[in-house]
């Protein structure tokens, strides 16, 4: 339900609003403390289970909003992979270099190569 919500954010179809009443309804059901640990102020699930988890996705979620950075959402580019991430810089592409940012260049690579079979590349 969240993915899908964030993804019809990101497309323009779903409101801040309507985010912002999903995180006042899931956090009021699943609650978390907050402490202090290694001077860095942390919140903690109540309860270890899948929506306390959501419950703490939905924090950073309101923090995004707070700070009107909500619009930095982004997908990644990649059409098989399903990560959403925050882009800071406005140039990210991938959710991750490593991961679908390393994919898409071997995936350059070998079409180019594939192209080129008798050229140095």
């Amino acid at each position: 339900m969240l993915y899908e919500k964030l993804s019809a954010l990101i497309a323009g179809e779903n409101t801040k609003i309507e985010l912002l009443n999903l995180i006042k309804i899931t956090t009021k059901v699943h609650p978390f403390s907050v402490e202090i640990i290694n001077d860095t102020l942390s919140f903690i699930p109540i309860m270890i289970d899948y929506h306390s988890f959501e419950s703490l996705i939905l924090l950073d979620l309101a923090q995004l909003i707070a700070n009107d950075d909500i619009h930095k959402l982004r997908r990644c580019t990649n059409p098989e992979c399903v990560l959403l991430f925050v882009d800071r810089t406005g140039r990210r592409k991938w959710c991750s270099m490593k991961i679908c940012g390393n994919r898409h260049k071997v995936e350059a690579f070998a079409k180019r190569k594939k192209q080129a079979p008798n050229e140095e590349i």
